[in-house]
């Protein structure tokens, strides 16, 4: 069985937190978790906020998107995300992707 994950580029993460709308739409208990928030300068030197958002560790184990991703769907919060920014897939590709499309503001967790 593939190893699969969860890429999100953090320069298009807005904040928004649909992934947990979604997730709690599903039926599943999810931990809220707080989004850590950091400011950093763009390449015109104005402050920017970033927003880290964490991947719920109950993701794998959760039988809804398990399932989904058995009969070859994405997980929800994939399709939700309003900015783009999630993407899913094989890991090891996912990796690759970073690479290929340059995003330097990534956080890639197994799924």
């Amino acid at each position: 069985m593939a190893r699969y994950g969860i890429l999100i580029d953090l320069d298009r993460c807005i904040g928004c937190r649909t992934h947990e709308v979604v997730c709690q739409g599903e039926g599943n208990v999810t931990v809220r978790h707080e989004m850590l928030s950091v400011s950093r300068a763009n390449p015109e030197g104005t402050k920017v906020l970033q927003y880290l958002p964490v991947i719920q560790e109950k993701c794998s184990s959760c039988r809804t998107c398990a399932q989904r991703v058995k009969e070859g769907l994405e997980p929800r919060c994939i399709a939700a995300c309003p900015a783009r920014a999630r993407v899913f897939g094989e890991f090891a590709g996912l990796a690759d992707y970073i690479a290929r499309e340059k995003i330097p503001h990534a956080h890639l967790a197994p799924f």
